[in-house]
């Protein structure tokens, strides 16, 4: 971005965070109409201000498919749908699942602003540098790798059990199977390890396949990860099996350097949200009866959701856990300074967070597991039937309250510049920066209903995978650079 295209988009930026700060300060204790249009409005100066002004960065020119813009999506849907439902009278203010009390609407839009808006200002400081690989690259022979992904695979389907397989549930989050988190991640990271030599390998002998020539070029790969996808969609893990289809089609775009028009990019991300919505009515609907007969349930079902876009209201209804959140603290619960930040990164790991508790660092209370965890206490006590979740505001405001996000979501906007610009660098950068571009990129639209340090975990598995297989594996280097 030119210096003085970015030095306009922060200005504009920081204005708006200046608003979003003074909105949440002064918010009024009743519901404001006004002050949720002031907030809506914001966000999409802040959205215009990001589509309109051009990256100057050769290699970002006319690249719509970016870290930033699939975050960015998930972001506002999260954090916005249900707030512009609101203006738009398709939900009612006191409606008691989304909004918890008409008078925390300001608040948390105002919040939910100025976590975009810090976010915002950190991407256009950024001026992007250019991570470069210290050594050269190397093809890697993916013999070995397909082997293991094999073995993992059967390993991965012992681990969930074929009844799951056969009539659903939610496997992915069986608290009583300690071994599936851990066979998931490690399967689900050699996948994604798979796709990122397979890509790297065709830009270390500089060249750009096709979508066809890239996807025939996978051969069996292509197999284990289709029968992968369609048992976890079946088993309720939607978020990894979203992610790992969008891996999946990173290792093209990174590759072939392929530039997509937005009108493409939008018909995908239409065609996925209509798939998501089903997808989740099959996994609510009855249980104990097989996925073929919940399917005809789904296309019998004639509910119709009050929404101006009824395919994500799903992913937007996250936005009580926010509202939660600013209702229970600080009036009941003091800031938790960090503590779900620690645990994040305590899961690392393996067993780290139990271990933790264990040694007293961490407090063993079912609530102090996550922001997610706290939530769920806060609106079902001690024996919840099912978890409400978190967003990443909400995760943050937690630990360090309004000055913390500020602060947090301006270094996320920071590094997601640097992802963005090193995501399609023509130079090679290290493996572990690859592997925070790669994982971000793949859960960037459900880290909006998550936690950004949630995914740290993935990315040094995915880490773990490259370091080691590389090391082992590679072939003679061929210079690149």
């Amino acid at each position: 971005m030119s210096s003085g295209s970015r030095i306009l988009s922060l200005c504009g930026s920081i204005a708006i965070l200046l608003v979003a700060v003074l909105g949440y300060v002064f918010a009024k204790a009743a519901y404001s109409p006004t002050s949720l249009f002031v907030a809506v409005m914001g966000m999409l100066f802040l959205v215009a201000i990001f589509i309109f002004y051009k990256d100057d960065c050769p290699w970002l020119k006319g690249q719509p498919l970016k870290c930033s813009t699939v975050f960015l999506i998930g972001y506002i849907i999260t954090h916005f749908q249900v707030y512009i439902d609101v203006l738009l009278e398709n939900i009612h203010p006191d409606d008691p699942f989304f909004m918890v009390d008409s008078s925390l609407i300001a608040k948390g839009a105002f919040l939910s602003l100025i976590g975009l808006g810090a976010f915002f200002c950190g991407y256009y400081v950024s001026k992007g540098k250019v991570i470069k690989c210290k050594k050269s690259p190397k093809v890697v022979s993916l013999g070995g790798l397909l082997t293991f992904t094999a073995i993992m695979f059967f390993v991965w389907i012992g681990v969930v059990g074929l009844n799951r397989v056969v009539y659903g549930g939610y496997a992915i989050e069986d608290e009583q199977n300690i071994l599936l988190p851990y066979v998931s991640l490690i399967f689900s990271m050699t996948l994604w390890g798979y796709i990122f030599f397979h890509a790297r390998n065709f830009k270390v002998r500089q060249q750009r396949p096709s979508l066809t020539f890239y996807v025939t070029s996978l051969g069996w790969f292509n197999i284990i990860l289709f029968a992968y996808l369609t048992i976890s969609f079946a088993v309720g893990g939607r978020s990894i099996s979203m992610a790992t289809a969008c891996i999946y089609f990173l290792g093209y775009v990174y590759s072939s350097q392929v530039r997509l028009s937005k009108l493409k990019i939008f018909i995908a991300i239409l065609g996925a949200s209509v798939f998501l919505r089903f997808i989740g009515e099959i996994r609510t609907s009855e249980t104990g009866v097989s996925i073929q007969e919940r399917i005809v349930q789904v296309f019998n079902s004639e509910n119709e959701l009050p929404s101006f876009s009824p395919n994500t209201l799903e992913l937007a209804g996250s936005i009580r856990c926010l509202h939660l959140a600013l209702d229970y603290v600080p009036k009941y619960h003091s800031f938790l300074l960090g503590r779900f930040q620690l645990g994040y990164i305590m899961s690392v790991i393996p067993s780290g967070s139990r271990w933790s508790m264990l040694l007293g660092i961490m407090p063993s209370e079912f609530r102090y597991i996550g922001s997610a965890s706290f939530v769920t206490w806060v609106r079902q006590g001690d024996n919840p039937n099912s978890g409400d979740g978190t967003t990443c505001v909400a995760d943050i405001y937690l630990d360090f309250g309004v000055v913390g996000c500020i602060f947090a979501f301006f270094i996320w906007g920071f590094w997601v510049r640097r992802f963005d610009v090193n995501l399609y660098s023509p130079f090679f950068s290290p493996s572990l920066l690859y592997s925070f571009v790669f994982v971000y990129f793949g859960k960037a639209i459900f880290v909006s209903r998550s936690s950004i340090l949630f995914e740290l975990k993935s990315v040094i598995y995915l880490f773990a995978v490259i370091f080691v297989y590389e090391l082992l594996c590679s072939k003679k280097s061929i210079p690149s650079n």
